[in-house]
């Protein structure tokens, strides 16, 4: 156990980041199946709208106070620009498949402490912070519900103790993208031009081939953002000659239109529409072309006479993120025809903002065009609150000449995360990463081990396994030479934790809802109570439940979860259990990865029947203890750089 490894950002810091430089990971040798793109079975339940705001200076991030505003202010390259950055690096994934994102205000309150885990009033669905986490790990961002099913999911925390630019390293695109695509459902992938890629590996301008196909299976069935109803079974509205005529939504009594649900589905979309102006039409049309609450789009409105040719007014949405644009066109009489083109404002760059869902409105009585209704839809917290952490990447390598050596982890690294570097087997294997054929001499400690040599794709391998480490901490480094004599700085320092102890049997504190207590143990009414008690911290804790008749044997696993920083855990029991006297007991496994014997037995009497005196439950604050909980399912880990267990996030390394 080392609390020190956590991060006080909902205790989330499992995976240690490594400096990598471009070769392929070594951890993807240890894995069972090469994995390309990897999605996490979570997905925003309305992806028609998930919002975005930015944490204001001081909201609370469990303990510590994010400071992501004054610090991108300071930094000449972002001071201007680093919230666009940052949507367009949403919006690249928006592009792509059938989601939409838009801009929120966020009233400062402590992270995770909503009602809601989409659509909560007071800030957005994805919640952008940051602090100074104290360690070379770029970004931090929880998956979407239900994984995280309250007010974290899908948060992304910058660590303001990084160095980041625009364009050159850390290229604050590069790892926002990476980011979001944790926040919509994404895991690591193995691929090394993917922006999924786990580690940072310099600037990247846009998504992988890889990565596409990893947003698309999440939220389109595997294909293209879908196009809207004038661009579906054989229609398009893409040229003046193919305009769609919208006459008939015209009301005739309002002298008003609204077209709702339109989407520039692609960069170079453009969408025309024509129509007639009704009978007591006013002088005046006011033509309206609205993204805002619908989308990121940056459109362009044009309105033209009837021949699609003489252009009558226009406006451009250029560098808004989701805007309202409305022209006036004088002198409109009844019965005249016009001529209406959308598209995106970008054409060079920028081109993910021109997509997004849209809708067209028009007034021929000097009011204001009607607008569509945001979708956004408030859907509750769940209950029990579950949540946890992940990552992203981060590559400390030189950008100007040869690239000092990268260590990317060890083996064994037992415990519950492959790669936080925390073991219970003094006899290791070092990993890493340097130009082929590259000599590498490793050091523990400040001090030689000795050498060994890259092969051709890129990975070393340091044999340490004839040498116990002695617990505790140790900082490995690594130097290279190549062929020619030239000889690498030290590279960053990879700390490995040998803890061998056996950590000491869970406790059975609590039971919940509780209805009173007889002399076989307390009574709850439910047939699914939440079970609490203590052990170390961060330790996994297995329950299993004693079968009936059986004193000492038949002892069935029923699952698991993970202590908190304090040790805290608890437990809801998922297949009902039988009535009367039931029986569990717990082991607990250290971070390193060392099993404690069982508990003693906790018996408890379930009588559906009984009225509960309300003890239990929330009262303790056990549910606030849950927002900052991962937990882990030890037997059903997965083999992405992420948490499992239904529990997931994204965490950017620095050495990515």
């Amino acid at each position: 156990m080392n609390p020190l490894r956590r991060w006080i950002l909902g205790d989330r810091t499992r995976h240690r980041s490594r400096a990598r430089s471009k070769v392929r990971p070594a951890l993807e040798s240890l894995e069972s199946r090469v994995v390309l793109y990897s999605a996490s079975g979570a997905a925003w339940p309305n992806p028609q709208i998930i919002t975005i705001s930015f944490m204001p200076d001081g909201t609370n991030l469990g303990g510590v106070a994010s400071n992501l505003q004054s610090t991108f202010n300071s930094i000449p390259s972002l001071a201007s620009q680093w919230k666009s950055i940052i949507l367009e690096a949403a919006q690249v994934w928006a592009q792509q498949t059938n989601i939409n994102f838009m801009v929120v205000p966020d009233n400062g309150a402590p992270s995770g402490s909503g009602l809601y885990q989409q659509g909560d009033p007071g800030f957005g669905d994805i919640r952008i912070g940051g602090c100074n986490f104290g360690d070379n790990t770029l970004a931090l961002t929880t998956q979407p519900p239900p994984l995280n099913n309250f007010s974290i999911a899908g948060d992304i925390m910058f660590n303001t103790g990084e160095g980041f630019n625009y364009h050159t390293t850390y290229d604050l695109f590069s790892v926002a993208m990476h980011e979001f695509g944790h926040a919509l459902g994404l895991y690591e992938s193995s691929v090394y031009s993917a922006v999924m890629y786990g580690y940072y590996t310099g600037v990247k301008f846009g998504l992988a081939p890889d990565d596409i196909a990893g947003i698309q299976s999440i939220y389109s069935n595997n294909g293209p953002r879908t196009p809207d109803a004038y661009n579906t079974n054989g229609l398009s509205n893409g040229s003046v000659t193919s305009a769609a005529n919208i006459t008939s939504q015209i009301n005739t009594t309002s002298l008003t239109a609204l077209v709702p649900n339109l989407d520039l589905n692609t960069s170079s979309q453009k969408e025309y529409f024509t129509f007639t102006a009704p009978a007591n039409s006013g002088s005046t049309m006011d033509v309206q072309v609205q993204s805002s609450g619908l989308s990121l789009l940056s459109p362009d409105l044009t309105v033209y006479a009837a021949d699609g040719t003489t252009e009558l007014a226009s406006a451009s949405g250029l560098g808004q993120f989701g805007t309202t644009l409305t022209v006036p066109v004088s002198n409109v009489t009844p019965g005249e025809q016009f001529v209406v083109m959308v598209q995106g404002a970008y054409q060079y760059y920028n081109l993910q903002m021109n997509t997004g869902n849209y809708a067209l409105g028009l007034s021929f009585n000097g009011t204001t065009p009607p607008t569509e209704p945001s979708p956004i839809v408030a859907i509750p917290n769940g209950n029990p609150l579950t949540g946890g952490g992940g990552e992203a990447y981060n590559t400390n390598v030189i950008e100007y000449g040869p690239a000092n050596p990268v260590i990317h982890g060890i083996t064994p690294d037992n415990g519950v995360s492959s790669q936080d570097g925390v073991t219970n087997n003094p006899r290791i294997s070092v990993l890493g990463s340097a130009p082929s054929g590259d000599v590498v001499t490793v050091y523990c400690d400040g001090q030689k081990l000795g050498t060994t040599v890259a092969q051709s794709d890129g990975s070393w391998t340091y044999n340490n396994t004839a040498d116990a480490l002695s617990n505790g901490s140790h900082v490995f480094t690594a130097q290279a030479t190549d062929p020619s004599g030239y000889m690498t700085a030290m590279s960053y320092g990879y700390t490995v934790i040998i803890d061998t102890h056996v950590p000491a049997p869970p406790t059975f504190t609590g039971i919940s809802p509780i209805s009173g207590l007889s002399h076989a143990g307390p009574i709850t009414s439910s047939t699914t109570p939440t079970i609490s008690g203590w052990t170390e911290p961060f330790a996994v804790v297995a329950i299993s439940i004693v079968s009936p008749g059986h004193r000492d044997g038949m002892i069935q696993p029923i699952g698991t979860t993970e202590a908190d920083r304090a040790g805290y855990w608890s437990y809801t029991v998922g297949q009902p259990l039988s009535d009367g006297k039931d029986t569990l007991t717990a082991m607990a496994m250290d971070v390193a990865g060392t099993w404690s014997a069982h508990s003693l037995p906790f018996t408890f009497i379930v009588a559906p029947g009984a009225s509960s005196t309300g003890q239990g439950g929330d009262d303790d604050g056990s549910n606030w203890r849950l927002t900052f909980q991962a937990i882990i399912g030890l037997v059903m880990s997965d083999s992405s750089n992420t948490w499992s267990n239904d529990n997931t996030t994204g965490k950017t390394d620095q050495t990515t």
